[in-house]
């Protein structure tokens, strides 16, 4: 199958240019686009930029040419602006209540965050072991086996208030706590009436 051929205009000299259907060619030669390229250059809508504005020669321009590295740069410096971005009093104080799951009036502050005492790590492989190395929520043998305390808090570590999650569902856990609390307390409840 032969290609068709079209007649276009060159955008700068509008000389009468033979192209392909595949390739659609605007100039004539590199000349030609040269010299069209800095004044007549129209907004395509991919820019911000409006054609005779100020910014739009330098700014898009300047775009266009800047290197890569440079580019790259600029980029690392702004997530590194992200990450060091601190969230006001007032919205932690909301995402905290979220996390949670509770109303604004039942907020009483915020947690603190709680170290593990040495008597969890010793119990740990016997919780893991109770619970024959299976996550008590969905059942999982083959991914990693956290301990999760069941009303949250560290310090308390009797056998009844641990149990053995996988890390996808311990992961769940730190919303909605009220809720999961009453999940675990029913796995506990059903756990010790089978034995």
């Amino acid at each position: 199958m032969k290609k068709q051929n079209l007649i276009n205009n060159c955008r700068n000299c509008k000389n009468k240019i033979i192209t392909c259907k595949s390739i659609d060619k605007q100039f004539c030669n590199l000349d030609c686009y040269n010299e069209w390229k800095p004044g007549n250059r129209t907004n395509t809508g991919k820019t911000h930029f409006k054609t005779g504005e100020k910014n739009y020669k330098e700014g898009f321009w300047k775009l266009r040419k800047t290197p890569f590295k440079i580019i790259a740069q600029q980029i690392k410096e702004t997530r590194l602006e992200r990450n060091n971005y601190k969230h006001s009093l007032e919205t932690r104080k909301r995402i905290s209540i979220a996390q949670r799951g509770i109303n604004i009036s039942q907020f009483n502050g915020f947690i603190r965050v709680q170290k593990y005492s040495i008597e969890f790590f010793r119990l740990r492989d016997f919780i893991k072991e109770r619970d024959n190395y299976r996550c008590q929520y969905c059942g999982d043998n083959k991914s990693r086996l956290d301990i999760h305390h069941i009303d949250y808090n560290k310090d308390n570590n009797f056998i009844n208030n641990l149990i053995t999650l996988c890390a996808s569902c311990h992961s769940k856990t730190n919303y909605k706590r009220e809720e999961w609390k009453k999940e675990f307390i029913l796995i506990n409840e059903r756990r010790l009436g089978n034995k």
